[in-house]
Parts: structure tokens; sequence; C-alpha cells
């Protein structure tokens, strides 16, 4: 049986999207991707609009994935209206749990039911293949070895990006200045330790690290032995390339997808502590300390080899969706037997 997906992802998430794209790419499926733009979430006639223009849509998918706040609505709406479509849901949908018929969402996000399917992470876009690719489209190989890539997040309702935090945030990546708060000093001479020791070091921003503290990496990247690379466009992705060339990987502590993502490399993870405080990032946090992929950063970077976990689910996944068609076709048949004409 072919199956057909579609997802429905809310516009602008590009975290939320690429779990939906990562996994439809690991099961196979072929995918057709809707980004809702819905206003508002509980403006009910703008998701009637948005169900209509679906439903004008052809060929109608076997399989609808959403993932994000606007798109969970339009995807219960969908399936009230065809219940034979297999309905997956990432992320937490803070709606009714048996609106779908699964539900992927992270063990922190503390969710249970007989149709919840807990994950450590987040799904992503990272996978053997990528990395290969990556590898070779990076442009890393004049730096000597090993290499230390930094991904740098931003702010959040969670975490602190003050001036003088970031500042605090650059004192790890040598050769910085001299930190301004006394207790990264060690931090700091012990990586130009490792600088001197032979790591060369690139540091890759996100888009939601403030524009200042870019201007400020850039100007001590062009007087220093490190790079720091664009986020860039088309279709080299830098971000991908890090993940690939680098021998370890220092990750900040704000962002659940970098982590995941990180972790994903089979590499040496860190995670570097920001100011303020978030339980479900800690409970992540914990979740890959405990498992040996990652660990806290605490001054120094060490060649080890993080515990390789079997991944799941996709095995789990391909067997309900087997289950939901099987069962359909069962009451499709028992229906047809039942028929006298």
């Amino acid at each position: 049986m072919t199956l057909c997906c579609w997802i429905l992802a809310d516009a602008g998430k590009i975290g939320s999207q690429n779990q939906a794209i990562g996994l439809a790419e690991r099961m196979g499926w072929p995918f057709r991707l809707h980004r809702i733009d819905l206003p508002c979430i509980t403006l009910k006639t703008q998701q009637r609009k948005w169900l209509h223009r679906l439903e004008r849509c052809s060929p109608y998918p076997s399989i609808v994935i959403s993932a994000g706040r606007r798109s969970h609505p339009v995807a219960v709406a969908f399936k009230k209206r065809h219940p034979e479509v297999f309905t997956i849901a990432l992320l937490n949908p803070y709606r009714a749990l048996p609106r779908f018929d699964l539900v992927i969402a992270p063990e922190h996000e503390g969710l249970c039911g007989p149709n919840v399917l807990p994950t450590k992470g987040v799904l992503h876009r990272i996978t053997d293949e990528s990395l290969k690719k990556a590898l070779q489209q990076e442009n890393f190989a004049t730096l000597r070895r090993p290499l230390l890539g930094v991904l740098i997040g931003g702010a959040s309702k969670h975490y602190n990006w003050t001036r003088s935090a970031a500042e605090s945030l650059m004192a790890h990546c040598p050769p910085f200045t001299q930190p301004h708060l006394p207790c990264f000093r060690l931090l700091l001479n012990t990586l130009k330790e490792l600088h001197t020791a032979g790591w060369s070091v690139v540091v890759l921003p996100s888009r939601r690290t403030p524009a200042w503290l870019v201007q400020e990496l850039d100007k001590c990247a062009a007087s220093h032995a490190f790079i720091i690379v664009d986020k860039g466009t088309g279709a080299f992705n830098p971000y991908i390339s890090v993940l690939a060339a680098s021998d370890a990987l220092l990750v900040t502590a704000d962002s659940i997808s970098m982590i995941s993502e990180a972790c994903a490399t089979q590499k040496p993870v860190y995670v570097f502590p920001l100011a303020g405080f978030s339980r479900k990032l800690s409970v992540l946090h914990a979740a890959f300390y405990r498992t040996g992929e990652a660990r806290p950063f605490k001054g120094s970077v060490d060649h080890w080899t993080p515990t390789q976990e079997e991944h799941l689910v996709e095995t789990i996944v391909a067997s309900k969706v087997k289950d939901f068609f099987r069962k359909s076709e069962d009451q499709d048949d028992k229906s047809r037997s039942s028929f006298h004409p």
C-alpha cells in the first residue's frame, strides 16, 4: 500500500516543520507541505477556511502530520470529516489526545496515554546520510584537528541573554578577551589551553542570536584563529556541515532542537549552561546526561565515546500505521459482508 502524507506545520515555525519533515523522510512517505498561517488558534472561521482549502487539494492523504498550535486544530477538524486518515500530532497538541491516532512528544512534555509515543528529544532531519552529504559540502578541510563546533542559540522566555551574559558566553570560545565575570575565567583559560593544544573552533549563531552579539563575534573572529559561520542561504547548509565536520560540539542550553540534533551525530556533546531556568529543558538535559549522550560543560572538552542508543521511533510508528489501516480494511470487509442486496 502506497501511503501519501500531508504535513500541516505552523507558518514561520521552521523547527516544528523540520520535525514533521524529518518523520516523513525517515518513514519514506512522499509528502506535501501545507504551512498553516492562522492569525489566531481560536478563530473558528479561519480554521474552516483552511479546512475547505485543504479539501480542494488532491490526492487526499492517507496520513496527516500536524506540527504546531495553529496546525493541530486544523488536523483535528480534517480528521473529524475524514476518519479514514491516520493523524499524527507532534509535540504537545494542547487538546484531547484521543482526537489523534498518535501523539509523538518528548518525555519532558509529561504526556501519557495509549496513543502517546514519548521520545527523549525532538524529532529532526539529522541522519547518517545527511551528515555524509554535508561532509562533501563543508569547507573546513583546511582547519587543524580536532575541531570544536559551537552552536549558539538566543533569547527566550526561560533564558537571559543580556549583553553581560552574552559576553561571558563569548569567553568560552577562545581566544576571546578576558571575561567580565570572574566565574568564567577558569573556563576561558581551559579552552585557551585546548586551542593551544591544537583545537580549532567554529562558531555558528542561530536566527535567534542577537544581532549585536553576531557583530561582536565577527569583530573577534576577524583578528583571531577561529571561524564564525554565517547561517547562509541556498543549497549549502552550514549548520549540518558544522555538525558533520566537528569532533565535539558545545551547544547552548536554550535549544531543544540543537541539543537533540547534536546528540544525533553520536559525537561528544557538551551543554553550556545559561542564566535562567526551564523545567522542560532541565528534564531534557538530564535525560541526555543519564543515557551518556551528552555532558554538562564544566570547562574542558575531552575525547569520549557517547552511548549509542537504539532509536525505535520508526519501528513503532510503522507498526501503529499498519495496525490502523489493517483495522480499517477489516471494518470495510465486515461492512461489505453484512450488506445483502
